[in-house]
């Protein structure tokens, strides 16, 4: 098998039924699984790799994105390595659509998954496997626990690409929020880097996180600087004459985010006849004070967007 052949299985793989990537932060080992098994019946030669703080009671750092603005912990990470020989070398490549967009080289994996640990110091370990191994890299393989694996797997899958799950929903919307700022960043570097700024700043995190009054934006960028960006900026892009300004910075500097503070925007307008207040810009969810994705993905959000007629489909769409 080559190289093409894994670039071919990787594209099977992004549009397999059974597997859910538009969220990264659950269930790696079931779609693992599947992979290997796929890999295998194509006729690749397989195994998997996991990494791992050499501390089975330690999670690990992972940027969910290259820019680095998207991250979650992990007790460990698996993907299917597949090996493929172009001439007379051979290669082993990494098939995780998790993280990354194409087959990748082991060493690249590594590094990436890698990154954030290194910065606090947080020693990691990759160890490979057998295909079939399915919780842990020593499991020790009969039928019977393959049983139970594989009917783990079921469970894992079908949990992992229910957008109804609010952990589930949390991944979905991090992965665009991170492929967003990935493609500003290769894109709009000048752009990029403002966003970067703004993000990187835990007070504009917290303005970021609750929708404020016109006359309150107005005043903010009457200061020469908005949250480590000149307010210049900010003002030549947005009409602030209009009452939801605020909605409209979010829309501007984070699309997905914003398209989905426009409609809960529209719809709270809608039902109160065109009366637009501060309550009805909090949209009466409970936000919380550190995290914007906290707030906005409780576990009960679903039910108070409800009351607004506003769907998890509606926020994709």
């Amino acid at each position: 098998m080559t190289k093409k052949d894994a670039e071919i299985f990787f594209d099977v793989v992004l549009k397999h039924p059974e597997l859910f990537w538009k969220a990264n932060n659950t269930g790696c080992e079931a779609k693992a699984d599947l992979v290997a098994e796929l890999a295998f019946q194509m006729g690749f030669k397989v195994n998997k790799i996991w990494i791992r703080p050499l501390s089975s009671s330690d999670s690990f750092l992972v940027y969910l994105n290259e820019a680095g603005t998207e991250f979650t912990a992990w007790n460990y990470h698996v993907a299917a390595a597949v090996e493929v020989n172009d001439t007379s070398n051979t290669e082993t490549l990494i098939i995780d659509p998790t993280l990354f967009e194409k087959p990748i080289t082991l060493e690249f994996w590594h590094k990436r998954l890698s990154r954030l640990s290194n910065q606090y110091n947080v020693i990691l370990e990759k160890k490979q496997s057998k295909r079939e191994a399915f919780f842990s890299p020593e499991d020790f393989l009969t039928s019977s626990n393959r049983e139970k694996a594989l009917a783990k797997r079921e469970e894992i899958l079908t949990n992992s690409s229910d957008l109804n799950d609010p952990i589930v929903f949390d991944g979905f919307m991090m992965k665009l929020r991170g492929a967003f700022v990935d493609k500003l960043m290769v894109a709009e570097l000048e752009r990029f880097q403002n966003l970067k700024v703004m993000l990187r700043n835990n007070e504009f995190k917290k303005w970021f996180q609750k929708p404020i009054t016109n006359d309150k934006l107005k005043s903010q960028l009457s200061n020469q600087n908005f949250y480590g960006i000149e307010s210049s900026i900010i003002k030549n892009s947005i009409d602030l004459s209009l009452i939801e300004a605020s909605v409209n910075l979010k829309e501007i500097y984070w699309e997905q985010i914003g398209k989905a503070f426009r409609k809960l925007t529209d719809r709270s307008q809608q039902l109160l006849n065109g009366g637009f207040n501060t309550e009805t810009l909090t949209f009466k969810i409970d936000w919380e004070e550190d995290y914007f994705r906290q707030s906005w993905y409780a576990s009960n959000s679903e039910d108070l967007w409800a009351k607004y007629g506003i769907s998890i489909e509606d926020l994709q769409n």
